[in-house]
């Protein structure tokens, strides 16, 4: 059933570009602070992740009506279970990803700032330390689900 049911045709084609969007991410991760190559993957990050959150969030859609009719659509709680599970796993990864990349441009633009205090600076560095800690239990999270 689950090689012609739409759910898991989406559900490839949006993992197809989650895999691009952390792929992405680690190279992002790995560049240095205000490099070229942060600086161009960024944008690319923060698109790719508001296009996947778009479509976890209509697949959620997908899964409440689906649950609504499990019989007409041939489905067992569990599936459904599965299903929303995915749904939230995936929000959370893509979630961590853009709080991550959103994280290092406000403390990129405060860093830059010819006015930045020694507290502000503490303040951007402690949001590094919770940008690379997010970053990290992202991927492991990631790592899990595969």
């Amino acid at each position: 059933m689950a090689g012609q049911d739409p759910f898991y045709l989406v559900k490839d084609d949006i993992q197809t570009s989650l895999d691009k969007a952390q792929d992405a991410f680690i190279a992002w991760q790995n560049a240095g602070k205000g490099s070229s190559e942060r600086r161009r993957l960024q944008p690319e990050i923060e698109e790719e992740c508001k296009s996947i959150a778009w479509q976890v969030d209509e697949m959620e859609k997908a899964v409440d009506v689906a649950e609504k009719n499990m019989n007409r659509f041939g489905l067992t709680t569990q599936e459904i279970r599965s299903r929303r599970s995915w749904v939230h796993d995936t929000r959370r990864t893509v979630e961590g990803m853009s709080t991550s990349v959103e994280t290092a441009k406000q403390i990129a633009s405060k860093m830059t700032q010819p006015n930045a205090t020694p507290g502000a600076k503490l303040s951007s560095a402690m949001q590094q330390d919770n940008e690379r800690f997010i970053g990290t239990e992202t991927d492991r999270q990631q790592m899990v689900m595969r």
